[in-house]
């Protein structure tokens, strides 16, 4: 998702900072509610249980992750409705990077709100049939958790308060949330594929088959993007590459006298075998000499 810092060029006013940091601190507040909510339906506390069901649930043998298994089936009827206007919430970063409050380039910004109000109005809430899924429940919970650190890292550097907790996860665990996340919402899509064929014929099949070929491509972009930001944020200080250097000039150093070792190694084995020849052919030379005499 696009960010919500100020641009470089030019520190925003004093209304626009507040601006952004109030919009920071409410999307963090809605996606920490989403993820309540996710965590209460799969305990049970939600609106539509779901997961009482079957013989074994008659008969009080289902296990806590059967249980679990089955609410994550009934998230979407749930909580759904929040998450759709939760993320249609972030529709708002996509005016902060057309008026140039944020450093996030519009384009970018555009396809990354976009594909996510593509799941949420499109997939998720034409075909619920598609929603009522354990990939439902993955998909919000990748997204809640990382939107939730991602507002409030934001809303923390607006406020020009280092943190560097939520730095390290903004920067780490993207390597989980943004594949489980990302897998959620490409199996949706292709889920969908058989609904869209039935209703609108091999043409909107080929074309949801299409749009899900966009989503790999895409997560490698995200994930090189985000290796990249990860060391200029956690690995770019001087200190670290001070270490950074010593520590390759160290391994450098060990490969050199482990080179000059063997080297010494194979010099003393050479010198060694030249000396025992010599003595070899000492010893035949004096022994000619002896049978002559």
């Amino acid at each position: 998702m696009a960010t919500t810092k100020p641009t470089k060029t030019h520190r925003p006013s004093p209304a626009i900072q507040a601006y952004l940091i109030a919009y920071n601190l409410a999307a963090m507040s809605l996606w920490a509610y989403a993820l309540l909510r996710l965590v209460q339906h799969l305990r049970g506390d939600g609106k539509v249980d779901g997961a009482e069901y079957g013989l074994k649930a008659w008969f009080g043998l289902q296990s806590r992750w059967e249980k679990v298994e089955k609410r994550s089936r009934t998230g979407f009827a749930d909580f759904g409705e929040a998450v759709k206007w939760i993320q249609t919430f972030a529709l708002l970063e996509v005016a902060h990077a057309a008026l140039g409050l944020v450093r996030s380039g519009l384009a970018t910004t555009v396809m990354q709100v976009s594909s996510r109000v593509f799941m949420v109005w499109y997939v998720c809430n034409t075909w619920p049939q598609v929603a009522a899924s354990p990939f439902y429940c993955s998909m919000v919970f990748a997204w809640s958790v990382t939107e939730v650190i991602r507002y409030a890292h934001y809303a923390a550097g607006l406020l020009g308060v280092k943190v560097y907790v939520l730095e390290w996860l903004r920067y780490s665990l993207f390597y989980v949330l943004y594949p489980l996340g990302a897998g959620s919402e490409a199996i949706l899509i292709l889920k969908s594929a058989g609904p869209v064929r039935h209703h609108f014929g091999y043409v909107g099949f080929f074309t949801t088959v299409t749009i899900l070929s966009v989503w790999p491509p895409s997560l490698l972009m995200m994930m090189q993007h985000m290796r990249r930001q990860r060391y200029k944020h956690l690995f770019s200080h001087p200190l670290v590459r001070v270490g950074a250097k010593a520590s390759h000039a160290s391994h450098k150093s060990t490969d050199l006298n482990k080179v000059v070792g063997e080297g010494v190694q194979k010099v003393e084995q050479v010198t060694s075998t030249a000396r025992d020849e010599a003595a070899k052919t000492v010893t035949r030379s004096r022994s000619r000499q002896n049978l002559k005499g």
